[in-house]
């Protein structure tokens, strides 16, 4: 999954599967909810489901989480939870362990203009917003990627920024019941980013 611009230079989901010796494009719902819009993440349970991540920019110009669902034929749009607090979301990342159990990391922002992390849980019903501690001293924080093994472990990473603007390494893990902030190394002097994870 991903995105492209058309001729009107608009950003717009993109996704294509692989079957047999060739991809081929597929069409996620690109309407009027989903202006400008871009899939950041796709984690498939089975060749008949799969969910992809994102953000579109909403009529009122601010961009909102956006969740696209493979059915094995056409993807149709997830509806989101609102998230506390927030005029922004995106989620960037998404890992499936089972068609009714996934998780999607990113963030979003405050109306104060600080981001935080944000996650969500799928139960192949509806999505839920799973609270999510902040880093310590941090200004900003998002989580890019997630990756789990089962219901009980998930490992999320991403970047934070402080107050005086540097960045560092920003990781959370899932128990199955809370997140919690894992600290991690930071090269002395170096902007770190951290756009995938796997486990």
């Amino acid at each position: 999954v991903g995105s492209y611009l058309d001729a009107l230079d608009h950003s717009e989901a993109l996704a294509a599967a692989w079957a047999g010796p060739a991809w081929k494009l597929q069409a996620p719902t690109n309407s009027e909810q989903t202006t400008d819009s871009a899939l950041n993440s796709g984690s498939c349970a089975s060749d008949s489901r799969c969910i992809a991540v994102g953000s579109f920019l909403a009529k009122t110009d601010e961009r909102q989480s956006l969740v696209e669902e493979w059915d094995g034929t056409k993807w149709a749009l997830l509806p989101t939870p609102s998230i506390p607090d927030a005029s922004t979301s995106s989620l960037n990342g998404v890992s499936c362990v089972s068609a009714t159990e996934c998780t999607a990391v990113g963030s979003a922002a405050a109306s104060s203009g600080r981001d935080y992390p944000v996650a969500e849980s799928w139960n192949g019903a509806a999505w839920k917003v799973q609270p999510m501690p902040a880093g310590a001293g941090e200004v900003s924080s998002t989580l890019t990627t997630v990756s789990c093994v089962s219901v009980s472990f998930c490992g999320a990473v991403g970047e934070q920024t402080n107050g005086v603007g540097a960045m560092s390494t920003f990781a959370e893990i899932w128990d199955g019941t809370t997140w919690a902030l894992e600290q991690m190394p930071n090269p002395s002097g170096l902007t770190i980013r951290l756009p995938s994870v796997s486990c």
